[in-house]
């Protein structure tokens, strides 16, 4: 909810946006973040899902399986959904796995770590 009002009362759109394992109710449809992509406050969106978290349940993208949420954002081309299977909430952040997700954000914005 912070990110969003933060992107809402911008001047600036927000190239892109990453979500890791997004505590985003599962029907994505009815949260305000689509308003902001409509709107081109966002450009692009990627959320990141982890296959096995523990910490949101399934009523939360981050919590979901892929398939449960996939369909839902097949007709926004601004949309990624990124997926690990073997990963618990946190694990992007981890330190054994910091800089290759430091990475994997700089790679999606055209920079370099």
């Amino acid at each position: 909810e912070i990110i969003r009002r933060a992107i809402r009362i911008s001047k600036r759109p927000a190239t892109r946006v990453h979500f890791f394992a997004p505590a985003i109710p599962r029907r994505a449809r009815t949260h305000k973040l689509v308003e902001l992509l409509m709107d081109g406050k966002i450009g692009f969106l990627h959320i990141h899902v982890a296959g096995h978290d523990g910490i949101l349940g399934q009523r939360f993208l981050g919590g979901s399986a892929i398939f449960e949420i996939q369909d839902q954002f097949e007709s926004e081309h601004h949309t990624t959904i990124h997926y690990q299977p073997e990963f618990g909430h946190g694990t992007w952040f981890v330190p054994d796995r910091f800089d290759s997700t430091m990475r994997l954000i700089t790679r999606f914005s055209g920079g370099s770590l």
